[in-house]
């Protein structure tokens, strides 16, 4: 398992940041998955162009609360993909933090 930290994120402009890491399957296993530890942000609408979707993923997370943890999956629900897009339209931003 490799840990990587925010000072050894590259930024590639404004809040955008990779991490380049070797995945090759011809010395071993491929990553199963792939853990972020995000700082808490409050939660935007936007709107998009389906022209602008590049893709998608779904995600396996670790939730922490005040009350305990606990796992959850995308891939749970129907169609667990979550569409990616590049461009979008902020509309308004909520008081609630994700």
């Amino acid at each position: 398992m490799t840990n990587v930290t925010g000072a050894k994120l590259a930024s590639i402009g404004g809040n955008d940041f990779k991490v380049v890491f070797d995945a090759d399957s011809t010395v071993g296993l491929l990553p199963q998955a792939i853990i972020v530890n995000p700082a808490a942000r409050t939660v935007k609408i936007v709107s998009v162009l389906p022209s602008d979707n590049v893709g998608s993923f779904y995600a396996s997370l670790k939730l922490n609360t005040p009350a305990g943890s606990d796992t959850a999956s995308t891939q749970l629900i129907a169609n667990g993909y979550i569409p990616v897009y590049q461009y979008c339209t902020v509309l308004s931003t909520t008081a609630e933090t994700l």
